[in-house]
């Protein structure tokens, strides 16, 4: 597998390929037959499941390049951080990205229910907000004009350091060299993607 950083760097040139209209992404169905034998993804994006965010497509990426695991908010729940653990385990993936984006649907509704609690939101939506309370609070608290974009920046570094908290396996890897783990953020209006120190 590559290095984190040459990772990274794939990475950034197809957001490049993608902004500039000149995707090269090999996702033929040539490639199909070869992939069912196994995968070797050299990424793995947690991301929002937002429609307007495809990581194969704002990373141009191919069939098998990637491992995408996408939810509201891109919170690393359970499954989420189980998905990432098989992953990292059975796949060699050097990269891990927690892909935020801006004006996200869920940090805005978690915003207001913590401003104006609706007692008709429906209760499994109870999970998402306690997830996302943290970062949106804070950034509330800090900056109500600008709390929307600070805390989807802020949810991303939080997931990040949440699979630092729960992924035992990759400590070692983190360690050698051989693994990073990530926050990013992509940009609705101009499709751009900025990797968060």
């Amino acid at each position: 597998m590559i290095a984190p950083s040459q990772a990274i760097d794939a990475l950034k040139e197809g957001n490049q390929r993608f902004l500039s209209g000149q995707p090269q992404a090999n996702s033929a169905s040539s490639r199909i037959a070869p992939l069912e034998k196994g995968q070797a993804p050299f990424a793995i994006i947690l991301g929002c499941a937002d429609s307007r965010v495809p990581p194969e497509l704002v990373f141009d990426q191919g069939l098998g390049d990637l491992f995408v695991v996408r939810v509201a908010g891109n919170i690393p729940g359970p499954s989420q951080i189980a998905s990432i653990d098989f992953a990292l385990r059975n796949f060699g993936s050097s990269l891990v990205v927690v892909l935020g984006h801006s004006q996200c649907g869920a940090i805005k509704a978690t915003a207001q229910h913590l401003k104006s609690p609706d007692p008709a939101t429906p209760p499994h939506f109870a999970s998402l907000f306690d997830l996302l309370t943290p970062s949106v609070s804070e950034c509330l608290q800090a900056n109500p004009d600008t709390a929307i974009e600070t805390a989807v920046q802020a949810n991303a570094r939080i997931a990040v350091d949440t699979l630092l908290r729960n992924l035992p396996y990759s400590e070692e890897r983190i360690a050698s060299g051989t693994l990073s783990i990530v926050a990013a953020e992509y940009d609705l209006a101009s499709g751009a993607v900025q990797f968060l120190s």
